[in-house]
């Protein structure tokens, strides 16, 4: 109860918020699976092609519509009057996937080259 004698009223979810979170998710699961899928050597009639340039997109267009998440997880966070837990969430992983596909880039690689 409020000091009025009104109920307390909840504060609701930023809906940014939610949705930075599923699109980080969602990047995040196509990613580890077309990666998985990569690297595990599963191939089609075709040669592992396909299965390559799944690869080469995810690499591509997932830092891309990571970066569409960090701007929607910042107006999460910064909104006022709602829940921040799931914009901190959607700002953390999205910033994490980010990190993640530099660290395969420069440094995964490269090293797999060398052999």
């Amino acid at each position: 109860m409020s000091e009025d004698g009104q109920p307390a009223r909840l504060l609701e979810h930023s809906p940014f918020g939610i949705a930075s979170l599923l699109i980080a998710l969602s990047v995040g699961a196509i990613g580890a699976l077309s990666c998985g899928a990569v690297f595990r050597g599963i191939s089609t009639p075709y040669g592992n092609w396909p299965m390559a340039i799944l690869s080469l997109a995810v690499l591509c267009g997932g830092p891309v519509t990571a970066l569409i998440g960090i701007p929607l997880g910042l107006l999460g966070v910064f909104q006022k009057g709602k829940r921040k837990l799931f914009g901190v969430l959607g700002l953390t992983f999205n910033i994490l996937f980010i990190l993640s596909v530099l660290l395969l880039i420069f440094v995964l690689l490269p090293a797999l080259v060398q052999y």
